[in-house]
């Protein structure tokens, strides 16, 4: 690629007003941020790559999907860490980038982290082995769903980002993983932490949720203070914020990227139901 190519592709992306606040936290929250950042801009395609945090984290990158859950968890701040945060449970953890940019934010913080795909999951253990954090990161290979059961599951090609559950009897050519309930999890936050209260739920399951929300009673969120998740297109956004209500819970924000998907805010409703 000739250097004026190069200027030319950056130029137009740094014209994106949306995007520049996004490389700023760039710089300011990674230290090799300009290796990081061409690798985001497609100017580079070599990997891995280690990216280094200011605060003397690594997560290796070993494609451009990569990238692209370190720039939203670093860069673009899809997910806010709450303030005094003790217990994190990160479903759809991936390569770990958020679970390490909550343990560099909140000293005190436990996070527990569910990531079934195993080439994936893998990578998740790589990173928090090497950063030190296994006695507050706990990493666990299993799906969450509305059942226990083992289930099929597919990358549709595109890199970690895009795994997700798929029904065994139409799939071909993908990795058998397990699945637990949420009143599972629960058991395993108990037995982890001696207590089940989960000052933030993280979900990012690639259309999970809306299986995994579907036949869940209030008491089984009892327990959680505030849901940050990823929505999906395979279900609708309205019927699934409504469920949400219905188990204690108001939408805060709603970060929409296109209809039926973004990222939205929960907090525990405090008000009496009418």
């Amino acid at each position: 690629m000739s250097f004026s190519l190069m200027i030319s592709r950056f130029t137009k992306i740094a014209s994106n007003l949306q995007r520049v606040p996004e490389a700023w936290w760039c710089m300011y929250n990674l230290k090799n941020w300009w290796g990081f950042l061409f690798r985001f801009l497609g100017l580079v395609n070599q990997y891995p790559f280690d990216v280094m945090t200011r605060k003397g984290y690594t997560i290796r990158l070993k494609d451009f999907y990569d990238v692209t859950t370190v720039w939203v968890i670093f860069c673009k701040f899809e997910y806010k860490i709450p303030k005094d945060c003790k217990v994190i449970v990160d479903l759809g953890a991936n390569i770990g980038s958020f679970a390490i940019f909550a343990a560099q934010h909140e000293p005190d913080v436990k996070v527990i982290c569910l990531e079934p795909f195993p080439s994936t999951f893998r990578q998740l253990e790589e990173n928090i082995v090497n950063n030190q954090l296994s006695s507050r990161i706990t990493t666990l290979p299993l799906a969450i769903s509305s059942r226990r059961a083992i289930c099929a599951m597919a990358t549709g090609g595109f890199g970690s980002t895009t795994s997700h559950l798929v029904e065994a009897e139409d799939a071909t050519g993908v990795e058998t993983v397990s699945a637990i309930r949420f009143p599972d999890l629960l058991d395993i936050v108990e037995e982890k932490l001696g207590h089940r209260r989960i000052d933030l739920l993280k979900i990012d399951i690639e259309g999970g949720e809306h299986d995994l929300f579907q036949n869940m009673t209030p008491e089984y969120l009892n327990s959680v203070q505030e849901i940050q998740m990823e929505h999906h297109r395979n279900g609708s956004k309205d019927a699934l914020f409504d469920k949400l209500n219905h188990l204690g819970f108001i939408c805060k924000t709603d970060y929409i990227f296109s209809e039926n998907f973004g990222t939205a805010h929960f907090l525990k409703n405090v008000l009496p139901k009418c």
